[in-house]
Formats: C-alpha cells, sequence, structure tokens
C-alpha cells in the first residue's frame, strides 16, 4: 500500500510499532526485581495508551479513503 500522505504513514508506523515490535530485549535490561517489573509495565502501558489514542483519534481520520481502517 502507497503512503497517501504523512499522516496516513504515521499511521501505519504507529500501527506497526504496536502490533510487531518486541521489547524483550529492553525489558530484560531494564528489569531486575518486583519494583522495576511495575515500572517497566506501567511505561508500556502509558505508551501503548499513548500510541492508541492517537491511532484512533485524529490520526484516524485522516486516512486516505478506501482504507480498510477508516470508519
Amino acid at each position: 500500500m502507497r503512503a497517501a500522505s504523512k499522516n496516513h504513514a504515521k499511521y501505519e508506523i504507529l500501527k506497526h510499532i504496536l502490533e510487531e515490535i518486541e521489547l524483550d530485549l529492553i525489558r530484560d535490561e531494564l528489569v531486575d526485581d518486583t519494583v522495576s517489573a511495575k515500572r517497566f509495565a506501567d511505561a508500556m502501558t502509558d505508551i501503548k495508551q499513548d500510541i492508541e489514542k492517537k491511532l484512533n483519534g485524529w490520526l484516524k481520520d485522516r486516512l486516505p479513503k478506501g482504507h480498510p481502517d477508516k470508519e
């Protein structure tokens, strides 16, 4: 699929990050006890919510006509 606009490209990049990026390596570096595990999990939740907010908010409204994720 061709990027129809900068916003379309942003949407696809953020969607890929959410669906495809594994964080096991960085988790292994940052987590060594229950406290750091909770901090890491909380940070992941916050970042996921931030990305989903962009994907489901204004960015989704700017997708090209016919995009499967556009409502």
